[in-house]
């Protein structure tokens, strides 16, 4: 779900998968006396579970792209509240249409359509 804004995920993903594929064969060959009995349920719910990945990542991906706080290290002391309280310009809300993130959001939806 992270990995746009940690592309280090990625190849830390791809060794993790590796090992454990590697780890799986070796001990279903040396170690397990009987194999467990897995039928096509399992495959369909795994696949299932998993056809939401890329909607979680390009939403998470967007949601990080579109947050200036992370590309600009802006914080100012607010004059309305307490003094010491900081305001990060972070806003849940803002008009998508003048933001320049407006194309990857289009782009993600025809991507998942």
């Amino acid at each position: 779900m992270f990995g746009i804004a940690l592309p280090v995920l990625f190849p830390i993903a791809l060794l993790s998968l590796i090992f454990t594929f590697i780890c799986e064969k070796i001990m279903i060959v040396y170690y397990y006396k009987e194999p467990p009995s897995y039928d096509q349920q399992l495959n369909n719910t795994a696949i299932k579970i998993l056809s939401w990945a890329p909607i979680f990542m390009f939403t998470f991906g967007y949601w990080m792209i579109s947050n200036q706080q992370i590309f600009d290290n802006r914080v100012e002391l607010s004059e309305q509240a307490e003094p010491g309280v900081e305001t990060t310009f972070h806003v849940v809300f803002r008009n998508i249409s003048g933001s320049p993130d407006l194309n990857m959001f289009i782009m993600i939806w025809v991507f998942i359509l």
